[in-house]
């Protein structure tokens, strides 16, 4: 059986995606004649690799698609293959960390079931050498990548958000993305950022960006179990006017200010919950709420569940 490279052109990212979603359409079918796949922005491009008795047989294997014919058919002997796949990895290994140096967070928005699913899973790891992305951090929970251009990272989520749709899991796996432009911390502090986070698009964070919320994220945390806290403390405490502060909250959250300290509360509710320690009354308390009824108003709003029906389970839905 030969070895075939298959050309595709792509005028805009939407038919990338679809190229790329008929590549692992196929993938899933004929797993072991699919050999690799990648896009090359340069030459607006998606490349497969394929193996096939001739180029007919490759042709056939468009009789299904929609719209998708490949532009060039080459085949290509077994060294040229062995180096277009060496050259493939080691373009995904060695990130150009001098360029723009983007991070982007994949995170599932339930906090209910935090984890992937092997659908989602699948996506997201199957475009990861197709995009010359990174592993920097692997969990259940989520995952932390880096990319050689802001371009590549864009591509990645679109092409992500275009098969979700594709397949209609987006009911079922609402994602958080965030990309973050020549971030400077430590990677995993990012994480930190995510309560911020809500929305089912990619959110775009610069160094100024990220330093300001590390800098509300700080200031929530030491602050947070204080009932009497308002706007005017806060202030103070960020060294910010009022307008500053809720300017810079809409304009890189979406969210004001009082949904961000709520969120986080709530947050820090449903972590307590988990380790089951204390009343509901008690962490209502722990957490800033001055009122029972309220905290339990909110908490099963955001989780769609109450903290008395998760207390008295023993947090058996948060376990891992």
């Amino acid at each position: 059986m030969s070895v075939y490279l298959v050309q595709h052109i792509t005028n805009n990212s939407t038919t990338a995606n679809q190229i790329l979603s008929f590549y692992f359409t196929l993938q899933n079918k004929y797993y072991s004649k699919c050999i690799n796949c990648w896009v090359d922005s340069n030459k607006n491009s998606v490349f497969f690799l394929l193996k096939a008795l001739n180029k007919k047989t490759i042709k056939k294997l468009y009789h299904s698609s929609l719209n998708i014919t490949p532009y060039k058919v080459t085949l290509v002997n077994n060294n040229l293959a062995y180096a277009l796949i060496n050259s493939q990895r080691k373009n995904t290994n060695t990130i150009n960390h001098k360029n723009e140096n983007i991070t982007v967070i994949i995170k599932k928005q339930n906090n209910l079931i935090p984890e992937f699913n092997n659908d989602i899973y699948s996506i997201i790891k199957n475009r990861i050498i197709c995009y010359n992305a990174q592993v920097l951090v692997e969990e259940k929970k989520y995952m932390l990548l880096d990319f050689p251009s802001l371009k590549n990272a864009e591509n990645f989520l679109n092409s992500i958000y275009f098969q979700i749709n594709e397949e209609d899991l987006i009911k079922k796996n609402h994602l958080i993305t965030v990309i973050v432009k020549k971030a400077k911390n430590d990677c995993k502090s990012l994480l930190k950022l995510i309560p911020f986070i809500h929305d089912n698009k990619p959110i775009y964070l610069s160094q100024k960006q990220e330093k300001f919320l590390q800098l509300l994220f700080i200031t929530l945390e030491k602050s947070y179990d204080n009932t009497d806290l308002n706007l005017t403390q806060l202030c103070k405490m960020m060294m910010m006017s009022k307008t500053k502060l809720y300017r810079n909250c809409k304009a890189y959250t979406g969210k004001s200010l009082n949904e961000l300290l709520k969120n986080f509360r709530l947050n820090k509710a449903l972590k307590k919950i988990k380790e089951n320690n204390n009343s509901i009354s008690q962490i209502s308390i722990e957490t800033g709420f001055s009122s029972n009824s309220y905290f339990s108003n909110c908490f099963k709003k955001k989780f769609g569940v109450s903290p008395s029906t998760l207390l008295k389970t023993n947090g058996i839905m948060l376990k891992n």
